[in-house]
């Protein structure tokens, strides 16, 4: 039985570090939208296209589903 918890306790650790991985992951979404949004006040013009808005908007739909995605694996895991 022993050796049946250990498993069980590498497995549980596996969870919890693929959780946080999904959080860092979520987090460097956010960074790059962020630097995005300003490379675009900056430099953007005309030549800009009109769909950037939404592929934006999109990165951060994306972003917050890692996030929650991260939390509820962790969650589950404990």
């Amino acid at each position: 039985m022993g050796a049946r918890m250990k498993g069980l306790n590498i497995m549980h650790i596996g969870f919890i570090v693929l959780g946080v991985v999904l959080i860092i992951i979520a987090a460097f979404e956010f960074i790059e939208v962020r630097k995005m949004v300003h490379r675009l006040q900056t430099e953007g013009g005309p030549e800009t296209s009109s769909f950037i808005g939404y592929a934006l908007w999109s990165a951060v739909v994306v972003a917050i589903f890692l996030v929650f995605a991260g939390i509820g694996v962790i969650a589950l895991s404990l």
